[in-house]
């Protein structure tokens, strides 16, 4: 297959707005012309997302083309935009994390240096998210993306396999693919992380490979997320049982009993200092209340 070195992969659904940034922000990346193509896949949009493709994709300074799925969620939008990819290292992009101008050179840059394997790029929240103090607790070094501290840069191991910056060989995408069995975008990244693992591919870090996460949650909105996340993670310990006690949530009563408690408080009646702690276990016992929602399943 003759191609670019880089295929782009975004799947989206129902975001035409943020995948309008994101599409400008991937038409001022350096190296993409001549480097890269990029595919995006619409999983059954129903707001504007394939009018906005027809016209904004024909004015990327490189070549771009959107393909319609039937809305079978991301992993299943991942697996076709890799069977349509035609560069040798495929980078997968959410639809709301937009790279800057040196994203594409990271990559590439770790690429050379580890050739074979995959690469996450650096995930930091969007300017205009604000300086919340909910966002900060979350990433990059949280409960929803965790790119730090790094013992070793050059192997992450499988737990920080995050799709929405992520970038490896197309070879190794067609031997392990995506479990569609994930309807959401929920720990499907994760679960391939570990079947490529065992096949002897190893994680680095590149911090030039940047993205800006646009996409400002509050604790509600995040909470409904570690349910989603919980439910994966059990069908990720029936799938793999050695993974089990990496993914089991610990003290399960316990955690949603707390939760259950600082989750009745107003925000403002816990004190400063006391808000961690608060977070944690409301967002511990919705992943709690998934796990347990994804054994009845």
């Amino acid at each position: 297959m003759s191609g670019p070195p880089f295929s782009i992969v975004i799947p989206t659904r129902d975001r035409a707005a943020i995948l309008a940034r994101t599409l400008d922000a991937l038409a001022g990346v350096r190296g993409a012309p001549g480097g890269a193509e990029l595919v995006v896949v619409d999983d059954g949009s129903r707001d504007g997302t394939a009018d906005l493709l027809a016209e904004r994709l024909p004015r990327l300074p490189f070549p771009a083309r959107a393909l319609r799925a039937g809305g079978g969620g991301a992993a299943a939008a991942r697996n076709r935009g890799i069977e349509e990819a035609r560069g040798r290292i495929v980078a997968f992009l959410g639809d709301d994390t937009l790279p800057e101008e040196g994203w594409l050179e990271g990559h590439r840059a770790a690429h050379a240096l580890r050739p074979g394997h995959a690469v996450l790029g650096a995930v930091d929240w969007h300017p205009e998210c604000g300086r919340d103090p909910l966002l900060s607790f979350l990433a990059p070094r949280g409960p929803w993306l965790d790119t730090g501290p790094l013992d070793d840069p050059s192997d992450l191991g499988p737990d920080r396999f995050f799709a929405c910056n992520l970038s490896l060989p197309r070879e190794r995408l067609l031997e392990e693919r995506f479990d569609e069995g994930f309807p959401g975008a929920a720990g499907e990244d994760r679960e391939l992380g570990w079947r490529l693992h065992r096949r002897g591919v190893r994680l680095a870090f590149s911090p030039a490979a940047r993205v800006l996460h646009l996409h400002p949650l509050d604790l509600a909105a995040f909470a409904r997320r570690m349910e989603d996340a919980g439910r994966a993670a059990r069908r990720m310990a029936a799938r793999h049982p050695d993974m089990a006690a990496r993914v089991r949530p610990r003290r399960v009563a316990l955690q949603r009993a707390a939760g259950a408690a600082l989750g009745a408080l107003p925000e403002g009646a816990v004190p400063a200092p006391l808000r961690r702690l608060r977070w944690r276990a409301v967002l511990g016992a919705a992943y709690g209340r998934g796990w347990m929602a994804g054994g009845r399943a």
